[in-house]
């Protein structure tokens, strides 16, 4: 690139490289001065994603005007670069070089870079990835901050990799590494880190793995600075300290009231000031060793893995989730795939500990759950047909054709020596525990949920053959973990973390059970002492852990560790692009219900979740909105947490199902202006309210243990059941509202499905004018653009990449004459999409997830 001219910058040479793309020195020819020009690296300028986290750095740093702030001269889309200010200095991780830097200077350092920052947050701007690579010093030690490309501006994050936490682990703070809303104060824990890194040499919190890493900024304490260096100032300890205190709310609120006590430190305190503080320093280390052996006394019984005790076994480039173990824990068996409970990927197996993986599956089927027979000789694995039919699948360990093994039954495992749990389904998708024979033979019942679209999933027989463990959905999602008995004489109680759980283990002592839950945010792992301990977290961090396999003799187990983001994308006349920046970002899902339309009536705004634990749901989190045109986001209805929606015809009103605090979803509606508090309507464990032209809404509600379809008025009043037939999901309605779809139970025979015949569910049209309904398919999910002159069908897998056809009506026509065999005008193959306001515009989820397994020490 030397000598080659950008625009009007001539490159000189070349300054350094990162991630983003490659920095030079530059001649600016217009101004005749000497700039940095940062430049997009090349296979990154057709990310839309990283094209536009790259500018936005420049837009965000430009807005802050401050001598320790780098200036941005110019910000070229077109080009793809950053003209800046040329520092000509060293930055602060090559000062530091893990050698400690003399007193006076590191706190000028911290200083200069405290009010940079404040100039910045005066802005509305957190930078969010404060680090010494970041710093630079002018050849007068002047401090320069740099690299805006993680900011938040305002509540709107400028990471455009949607859901993950994007940042150096080390400096992370713990809400920041968990991957929960940030703000200035995250800024403020960084900054302290820097000090603490500048006063010592050393980082505060350390590990061998990003993982250990995140453990140890969420879980550990830092030393104390007067620990590791002679001659620091007690008040420095105290300022770190309390800079660095894990919640947000404790630590400074404020970076003036920071800088203050800095600039205060440079002062020579009194005498009196002297003797008061050794008095304090005496008293506060009496203070340290009592709190500091009452903790040590606490954990010791609890014995949390040491942050250094995770083990990389797998080296995938995309995921690899669900572990499990042969019985004499040689051999290690997992799915490769996107999902860890159920989703298209393909079993593996492979020799511990160093072993090559090895495919054993080439198929596009929905797999859950993968487990050993008890010689090890084959793996036995779940798979799932058009959501209702379950069976077991067996493949050879040494390579075979993969078969069906036993009709409607998923997460089986051996228990015996012939004898099987697993999870069947009665009817519908109504799903309980079964023990049996491998023949089948001598079957009985061990649990089955109240609620007839309840579901019992993954089981765990405990060492002593007395209980089981499992996770459980009732009629509005994901439930915490079930302990029974395995006789079936009760219905048991719930186990672990009081939020959702998605698997378990026992260890094999039978003292301790684990569990799988987003209890903390995202999926981690848990334990409880059985039977009546206290459920313990014992993963922490950025990323995310599940599933769990323990090793036979109870000294380790693996896991599942990596990244799941999730973004919005629209697709229009010019093509697919992404829509959200920020959050994990979801659209709504098959369970919770499908809105008649996420768009508002001009197609200007697209409404969607971003998630969080404090729901229940398949899709549950805090409702926002994002511009179609710029991508510029908002929250909707800040603090509610939902999980279905719908967006009224004149896009003022949302009505959604959110739960209260008896565990019991109701139906709101709300005004999008926010002038008017929400209105609760009556009914109860009802979910996936849709708006009709006619002042109605349509949902699904428990009467007597099994869902119907109601309508009810909008002021709460003339509520009605559409019909006595069982619904199976929410309803769907045309944008004229003649017509309510929903998809019903069947009574055909389930365990034909197993085959491929779906007969466990049918779609039907319900006139609301009178008349006949009018039966669509066995299974789909159908929807409308909001002109009302396209139908788009969904066939496969409601949450996965499946098949989207866009049908044409005929004018004055909701329903197309067939459905069944009716191409429209081709697949669209994505996840569940969602109309616009006509058949080119679209949105629809889409994930990137990044996960390879570990080993964790127990011992």
């Amino acid at each position: 690139m030397t000598g080659q001219t950008i625009s009007h910058y001539r490159i000189l040479s070349k300054l350094g490289e990162g991630g983003m793309g490659v920095v030079y020195k530059a001649e600016d020819t217009s101004l005749q001065r000497t700039v940095a020009l940062k430049l997009l690296a090349p296979h990154l300028a057709s990310d839309p994603e990283q094209r536009m986290r790259f500018l936005r750095e420049g837009q965000a740093a430009a807005s802050i005007h401050h001598p320790n702030v780098c200036t941005i001269f110019e910000v070229d889309e077109d080009h793809a670069f950053l003209a800046m200010e040329f520092v000509d200095g060293p930055s602060l991780k090559e000062k530091i070089a893990e050698r400690p830097l003399p007193l006076e200077e590191a706190l000028d350092i911290a200083i200069q870079a405290c009010q940079g920052l404040l100039a910045a947050h005066e802005k509305g701007v957190t930078h969010r990835d404060i680090k010494p690579a970041n710093i630079m010093l002018t050849a007068k030690g002047q401090v320069k901050i740099m690299d805006f490309g993680l900011a938040q501006i305002g509540h709107r994050s400028r990471i455009t990799k949607t859901g993950s936490t994007l940042g150096t682990p080390a400096y992370m703070s713990p809400e920041q590494a968990q991957g929960a809303p940030t703000d200035r104060r995250t800024d403020i824990w960084s900054l302290a880190v820097v000090v603490y890194e500048m006063i010592t040499g050393r980082l505060p919190f350390r590990g061998d793995t990003e993982p250990a890493i995140a453990y140890a900024v969420v879980h550990q304490e830092a030393e104390p600075l007067t620990a590791l260096r002679s001659g620091i100032p007690l008040e420095l300890d105290r300022i770190t300290a309390k800079a660095l205190r894990k919640d947000p709310g404790s630590r400074y609120a404020h970076l003036d009231d920071l800088l203050v006590d800095l600039e205060q430190l440079r002062l020579p305190p009194s005498p009196m000031v002297r003797r008061r503080g050794l008095l304090f320093a005496a008293a506060g280390l009496v203070s340290l060793l009592v709190a500091g052996a009452g903790l040590y006394y606490w954990l010791r019984p609890l014995r949390i893995p040491a942050p250094a005790e995770f083990q990389q076994i797998t080296y995938f480039n995309d995921s690899v989730t669900s572990p499990a173990l042969s019985p004499d824990g040689r051999l290690l068996t997992f799915i490769r795939g996107q999902n860890t409970f159920f989703g298209p990927g393909q079993i593996y197996v492979k020799l511990l500990p160093d072993g090559e993986p090895v495919r054993l599956t080439n198929d596009s089927s929905i797999k859950v759950a993968p487990a050993f027979s008890p010689d090890g000789a084959r793996v036995i694995y779940s798979v799932v047909l058009n959501m209702w039919s379950w069976g077991s699948w067996s493949v050879p360990v040494l390579g075979g054709e993969p078969k069906l093994w036993l009709p409607n039954a998923s997460g089986l495992v051996w228990i015996g020596p012939r004898q099987i749990l697993f999870s069947e389904i009665k009817g519908g998708i109504y799903m309980g525990l079964v023990t049996a024979e491998e023949s089948r033979a001598n079957s009985r019942d061990v649990y089955f949920p109240k609620h007839h679209r309840g579901m019992a999933h993954r089981s765990y027989l405990s060492p002593d053959r007395k209980w089981v463990l499992f996770s459980e959905m009732d009629n509005l999602g994901w439930l915490p973990c079930r302990l029974v008995p395995f006789d079936g004489s009760s219905e048991g109680r719930t186990v672990g973390p009081p939020g959702r759980c998605f698997d378990g283990a026992w260890s094999p002592d039978g003292r301790w059970m684990y569990f799988t839950s987003d209890l903390s945010g995202t999926n981690q792992l848990w334990r409880q002492r059985f039977p009546n301990g206290s459920p313990q977290q014992f993963t922490f961090g950025p990323t995310e852990a599940a599933g769990i396999a323990m090793d036979p003799d109870g000294k380790s187990l693996v896991t599942s560790i990596g990244f799941d983001q999730s973004a919005i994308w629209i697709h229009d006349t010019s093509g697919d692009r992404p829509l959200t920046q920020q959050g994990f970002a979801m659209l709504p899902s098959f369970g919770d219900g499908f809105p008649r339309s996420i768009f508002s009536p001009d197609g200007k705004r697209l409404y969607y979740l971003v998630r969080s634990p404090k729901g229940r749901g398949f899709s549950s989190g805090e409702l926002w909105s994002a511009e179609t045109a710029t991508g510029v986001t908002e929250p909707a209805l800040p603090g509610l947490y939902i999980s279905s929606y719908d967006i009224s015809h004149d896009g003022k009103r949302v009505t959604f199902a959110a739960i209260d605090p008896d565990g019991a979803y109701r139906i709101w509606v709300a005004g999008l202006d926010r002038r008017s508090p929400p209105r609760q309507l009556p009914p109860v464990n009802a979910i996936g309210p849709v708006f009709s032209p006619s002042g109605e809404i349509y949902f699904r509600a428990d009467e007597a243990g099994h869902n119907h379809i109601f309508a009810i008025r909008e002021d709460g009043g003339g509520m009605r059941k559409i019909s006595d037939e069982v619904a199976i999901n929410a309803p769907m309605i045309s944008p004229d509202g003649a017509w309510v779809v929903a998809t019903l139970e069947s009574t055909g025979d389930n365990n034909s499905t197993i085959t491929g015949d779906n007969n466990s569910s049918i779609t039907k049209a319900f006139p609301t004018r009178g008349g006949a309904p009018v039966t669509l398919c066995g299974w789909c999910i159908v929807k409308w653009s909001r002109d009302g002159k396209s139908m788009f069908v969904s066939y496969g897998n409601a949450n996965d990449v499946g098949d989207n056809f866009v049908i044409g009506l005929a004018p004055g026509k909701m329903l197309p004459d067939k459905m069944e065999g009716n191409p429209g005008t081709g697949a669209i193959h994505e996840a569940m999409v969602f109309p616009g306001i006509d058949s080119s515009t679209y949105a629809f989820r889409r994930r990137t997830v990044q996960r390879n397994l570990y080993r964790i020490r127990l011992d």
